[in-house]
């Protein structure tokens, strides 16, 4: 079973990415959080406290309330629990600073937050190739080539 953790300020978007995963039929337990402080709390407390292996995927909205989602990237990448953890980064802008940003910050994927909903299930096949490669090396490449 895979572990995912979604920091989501949205529930419409945390509903059609639970959406996304379950279509995939993935077996997994996601845990959500809805700010900065909340994610590197969860994490902390999953990690370390729980004696358990860091989250399978991380799914992190750019414009997260309390934090500086860069900063928030950097801070999981220097950290041996979320170092390799694959972390998909989804937001509404369309600016590709934000986009460059968010991979020099650590991300592994980038997603526009899509308006149609069979594009918004479609993310749940970017989790489940994220899930099934389980490291951000694999894939950091492949998409950030992407993001060009």
């Amino acid at each position: 079973m895979y572990f995912i953790i979604v920091a989501e300020d949205d529930p419409g978007d945390l509903f059609l990415l639970k959406e996304a995963i379950d279509a995939q039929k993935i077996p997994h337990e996601v845990s959500s959080v809805k700010n900065g402080p909340e994610l590197l709390h969860l994490i902390e407390e999953v990690c370390t406290k729980a004696n358990r292996p860091s989250p399978d995927l991380i799914v992190l909205d750019w414009t997260l309330p309390k934090s500086n989602a860069a900063e928030m990237l950097t801070e999981m990448r220097d950290s041996d629990l979320c170092k390799n953890t694959p972390i998909l980064v989804m937001t509404s802008s369309a600016f590709s600073e934000v986009r460059i940003l968010a991979f020099r910050s650590g991300a592994t994927c980038f997603i526009q937050k899509p308006t149609d909903l069979d594009e918004y299930l479609k993310i749940g096949e970017i989790i489940q190739d994220l899930l099934k490669s389980g490291s951000h090396q694999e894939l950091v490449c492949r998409y950030a080539e992407n993001a060009k």
